[in-house]
């Protein structure tokens, strides 16, 4: 029971990073991250909204999953699917206070590489605990886990994948979503290398 608590606040934090990176993103307004684009994509191909796409796209992953491999579906599955959205806002508000909404190009840029850099080590806390991962998030890790490829390749290449499949669709492009696929993997390999023991003693403890 203990082991489980501390798993569930690791993921919860997790969660509430990644949210602020999500939002500072968003702040950027420079585009969106490859996921964000293929959800976009879904949503004007089927006529609906981004959430809805998001939320039908979940479910069909989830459905592969439970006859694929049940292990990636856990407590970060059903966390994951609302306490982003449930933080964003807040870290919007928050933002602009300290930002203002008037940005220069130079900060722009500068947000969507710390808001990468933030996803990327928040996204560590909800994976290391093992239990479970966010749908759509699980197809770099199985791709790699079942192919013993290299995470950081596999997620590039997932990412561009989502990247174009979204552009195809009629997703939005924007220079902020090049540069997120390019770094967002390799992000999430560094700070796990460094993550991995604190946060596995952690729960063990």
């Amino acid at each position: 029971m203990k082991k489980t608590l501390k798993q569930i606040l690791l993921i919860t934090i997790g969660q509430i990073i990644i949210s602020a990176g999500v939002s500072l993103m968003l702040t950027a307004n420079l585009g969106l991250d490859p996921l964000g684009v293929f959800h976009t994509g879904v949503g004007n191909t089927f006529g609906i909204t981004f959430a809805k796409a998001l939320f039908f796209e979940n479910v069909i992953v989830i459905i592969v999953l439970f006859f694929l491999d049940r292990k990636y579906i856990d407590i970060a599955t059903l966390l994951s699917m609302f306490l982003v959205s449930i933080t964003t806002s807040f870290y919007l508000n928050l933002y602009q206070m300290i930002l203002g909404t008037d940005l220069s190009m130079l900060v722009r840029y500068i947000c969507v590489v710390v808001a990468a850099a933030i996803v990327a080590f928040g996204y560590n806390f909800y994976i290391i605990p093992n239990r479970g991962i966010a749908p759509m998030d699980v197809v770099a890790e199985i791709i790699a886990e079942k192919g013993k490829l290299d995470f950081k390749k596999v997620k590039i290449a997932t990412d561009l994948a989502f990247l174009v499949g979204g552009y195809l669709l009629g997703g939005s492009v924007g220079v902020a979503t090049i540069i997120l696929a390019f770094l967002v993997g390799p992000f999430i390999s560094f700070f796990r290398n460094i993550l991995d023991k604190p946060l596995n003693d952690f729960i063990e403890s």
